[in-house]
């Protein structure tokens, strides 16, 4: 138990609290931690070539064709951008299991 003093008008009050209400606030018990996290949209590589199709004929801006597509702009730049980069329209393909020798 500690004694906290609250000032009032020149008056000093002391009250009593317990460890439990602690003035600080605790991070750990926010409700955030039990929100599940928002899972990435799977973009296949039709989709791919044809939003690519759509920046390279001038077929809207980036936010126009995120919004045709409903992807998120985000998504659109970054696939522009790898193929502005590398020209390449496809998913690479992932890494797995490989066999000792």
């Amino acid at each position: 138990m500690c004694y906290v003093n609250l000032y009032n008008s020149s008056l000093i009050f002391q009250t009593k609290m317990s460890d439990s209400d602690d003035l600080s606030t605790d991070l750990s018990s926010s409700d955030e931690e039990n929100v599940p996290k928002q899972e990435y949209t799977k973009i296949n590589d039709d989709i791919r070539k044809r939003l690519i199709d759509c920046l390279v004929n001038n077929r809207g801006s980036i936010p126009d064709v995120a919004r045709m597509f409903d992807i998120h702009y985000q998504t659109v730049y970054a696939i522009w951008n790898v193929y502005m980069k590398t020209g390449r329209t496809t998913k690479l393909k992932r890494g797995g299991f490989k066999k000792r020798k």
